[in-house]
């Protein structure tokens, strides 16, 4: 089996039993973007009924229809519907509608060091860190899928003060063992990172 081809080389291809009853759509449907702020739909994610290469998908946004079958970040609480259509060219008004919420649900990266800086400074915050003392590891890195870079606006931290007694030798300050006879204290700096779409 498969594509046949007539003495003037036109090729057919046989699909076999092609399904053309109502297609059954349902109201609305949910879909989340991938690591590549993006997602393509297809049939099968807006009705079971339908199957590729026979059923296509077309969307349009606010009333005007997309180039291909693709939503990205830009497209996120878009003020205009965001409708789908699946259809066939093989079978003729056999289509269905469906309204598509579009969500980015993957959160932003964030990648921090330990580093170690002098008792002598008292402005330990990162700007003061990272600008004027030019400590690498002040600030962590943060990337996320749809949004290169994360604005800083939407950046934040918090400091938990711990100080080491000098009398124990060596303490375990948040899970770590240090050495109170060097170091005075430990600050556990937690960071949150919101991209755009919250």
């Amino acid at each position: 089996d498969g594509p046949l081809t007539d003495l003037n080389g036109n090729m057919t291809i046989d699909f076999g039993f092609v399904p053309c009853g109502p297609l059954i759509c349902q109201d609305q449907v949910t879909v989340s973007l991938y690591n590549d702020c993006k997602i393509c739909l297809t049939p099968d994610m807006i009705t079971n009924q339908a199957f590729e290469p026979v059923y296509k998908v077309k969307i349009k946004v606010g009333g005007k229809e997309l180039p291909d079958a693709c939503l990205t970040g830009e497209h996120i609480n878009s003020i205009e519907p965001i409708k789908v259509t699946v259809f066939s060219d093989l079978c003729a008004d056999n289509s269905c509608e469906v309204t598509v919420i579009l969500k980015d649900r993957i959160k932003p990266k964030i990648e921090c060091e330990d580093f170690t800086i002098s008792c002598a400074i008292s402005d330990y915050t990162p700007d003061f860190l990272a600008d004027k003392l030019c400590e690498p590891k002040a600030k962590p890195a943060v990337t996320d899928n749809c949004e290169v870079p994360v604005d800083p606006k939407r950046i934040s931290y918090s400091d938990v003060w711990h100080d080491c007694d000098c009398k124990k030798g060596t303490s375990t300050i948040a899970g770590t063992s240090v050495d109170c006879n060097k170091f005075s204290g430990m600050i556990v700096r937690s960071w949150k990172a919101t991209d755009k779409h919250g």
